[in-house]
């Protein structure tokens, strides 16, 4: 199920793991260090992820619209509902990541603000 995600998703799927990971690294170093210096690098990456998936939602929304050009009329609004429907792939994806990844940078951020305010 998973490796047919990916394939759906395409080559930008792994991009936005990668990404993910990362994001998510930062978010629990942040959330268990809380410091300052980690903080930019956290919401810098939580916020790529979701970029990154968009992107790549955007990308294959093209290459769905770029492909319904040669196909015949019949078979256009098939082909069109499964090419959006991979196509949302690599935003799915993101957007999963990006909720994991915000939710340890917003308990850094909650952490550090209560190390501040005493």
């Amino acid at each position: 199920m998973i490796a047919r995600f990916f394939a759906e998703g395409g080559f930008g799927m792994w991009i936005v793991l990668a990404l993910g990971w990362v994001a998510i690294g930062l978010g629990i170093a942040y959330s268990v260090k809380a410091d300052e210096r980690l903080r930019l690098p956290a919401f810098a990456s939580t916020v790529a992820v979701l970029a990154a998936g968009a992107l790549f939602w955007w990308r294959g929304l093209e290459t769905v619209a770029a492909v319904l050009d040669s196909v015949e009329p019949s078979m256009r609004a098939a082909l069109e509902e499964q090419g959006r429907h991979e196509a949302a792939r690599p935003i799915q994806l993101g957007a999963v990541l990006f909720v994991i990844a915000a939710g340890a940078v917003g308990a850094g951020e909650l952490q550090r603000r209560r190390r501040n305010s005493r």
